[in-house]
């Protein structure tokens, strides 16, 4: 199910680009789209690509709203042409919105492998995994 609405994402994303929306990366255009679901991969693609976390709040549904925060935190933006992985440095705020407990710990998880900073590990909720996290980094 997780896979067919993944495929069913990138299509329509896939088709949003194609059609202009994520071309000209002008978020007005997702507001005259009548499909919710439609509309919010519309906003999806246009806040990575302009890297602007004010416009996944504009999504609706939940999981989407925090998929587009994760991606944004991790940095996984559209690119023209392939570029090193860039960090915001509001990464551990973008983590924090993301209303998925699971999703958010593995946000402050990855930042804080990604950067090497311990300090993401104090904001996982579950022991373990903080724990883990803090043991991964002594490694690091």
């Amino acid at each position: 199910m997780l896979s067919l609405k993944f495929f069913f994402v990138l299509f329509v994303v896939s088709v949003l680009f194609l059609s202009g929306c994520l071309k000209n990366s002008k978020p007005e255009l997702c507001a005259e789209i009548a499909d919710s679901t439609i509309k919010d991969s519309c906003y999806y693609g246009v806040a990575l690509d302009k890297k602007e976390p004010a416009l996944c709040r504009q999504i609706q549904e939940l999981e989407e709203k925090d998929n587009c925060l994760y991606d944004l935190a991790q940095g996984n933006f559209f690119q023209s042409k392939p570029v090193k992985k860039i960090y915001l440095k509001n990464a551990a705020v973008l983590c924090d919105k993301i209303s998925d407990s699971i999703k958010k710990d593995y946000c402050f998880f990855k930042e804080a492998r990604a950067t090497g900073d311990e300090t993401f590990c104090q904001y996982i909720s579950g022991f373990s995994e903080r724990e883990s996290c803090l043991e991964e980094l002594e490694n690091y």
